[in-house]
């Protein structure tokens, strides 16, 4: 549920005049920082090995830096619940990934909460969004969606063999470099005030050490394809969110909605939307 918040902390930024390489920099590289530190304090049994270390720096500097940069550029043309529905073609995406590398099969359950869940998130948008399509923004929402959904396909062959803290701290050092580096290019760094500086304190925390770390586990436990089936909660999240913080009001038909999103996580995490692994 802490990626529900990304959308608001990032549209809150962008208010504030950061840009999205000053930004995301700013958001890898203290989210780096943190995770580095507490993956000294694990101690010798969780630090990785100089493989494994590239390997995450490499998933972020391309793949999870892809996603995060086509989300951000998103948001700054589309409405946040918006750009979420979009996104949430991933679960979609990881899938039929995973089956097509053969590295799960679907049970019944988990197809039946798939559609029931892609329902509800659209619904849950609906209400938000009529009118305010724009071409380019949603093109980068659906590039988002397809990068992440690389980024759980791939990342699942490294959760097996990595703790989750280094993983998370070796992709946010990959994204940082990748942010970090477009910035300087572009004479974009960090630049704000203290309402700006707070605002990527909790992309960092809550939007990334937090929910990046949360993902690597959930994925290394369940899956791709249940990972991300969970993290339909997220558009829920995001437009109680986007509420409280915002003042928008929720319309019924986005209630219907996450009554949708909601009973789909039930039937899956009740124990009828096993993944059975076929390798």
């Amino acid at each position: 549920m802490a990626y529900g918040s990304v959308g608001i902390f990032g549209k809150l930024a962008l208010d504030e005049g950061l840009s999205v390489p000053a930004m995301l920099s700013a958001r890898f590289a203290l989210a780096a920082l943190i995770l580095w530190a507490i993956t000294v304090g694990l101690g010798a049994s969780v630090r990785p090995g100089a493989r494994e270390v590239r390997r995450g720096i490499a998933l972020g500097l391309v793949v999870y830096g892809a996603q995060a940069g086509f989300y951000f550029w998103s948001l700054t043309r589309l409405d946040a619940a918006f750009t979420i529905m979009l996104v949430q073609v991933a679960p979609v995406l990881v899938a039929l990934g995973a089956v097509a590398f053969g590295r799960e099969r679907l049970s019944k359950a988990l197809l039946v909460s798939l559609p029931i869940a892609l329902v509800g998130t659209a619904l849950v948008a609906t209400g938000a969004t009529v009118g305010s399509a724009d071409a380019l923004g949603v093109v980068l929402a659906l590039m988002c969606a397809v990068a992440y959904a690389a980024y759980m396909l791939l990342s699942h062959a490294v959760v097996a063999t990595v703790h989750p803290v280094p993983l998370s701290a070796s992709v946010c050092t990959g994204s940082a470099l990748a942010f970090g580096g477009w910035a300087v290019l572009r004479g974009e760094l960090p630049r704000t005030g203290i309402a700006g500086w707070g605002l990527i304190v909790a992309l960092a925390l809550i939007g990334t050490v937090v929910a990046i770390t949360a993902l690597a586990a959930g994925n290394a436990r369940v899956g791709p394809s249940t990972a991300v089936l969970l993290e339909t909660v997220e558009p829920l999240t995001a437009t109680m969110l986007a509420y409280i913080v915002l003042g928008e009001r929720l319309q019924p038909v986005q209630w219907v909605g996450a009554a949708l999103v909601v009973l789909a996580v039930v039937l899956l995490s009740g124990g009828l939307g096993r993944l059975h692994r076929s390798g």
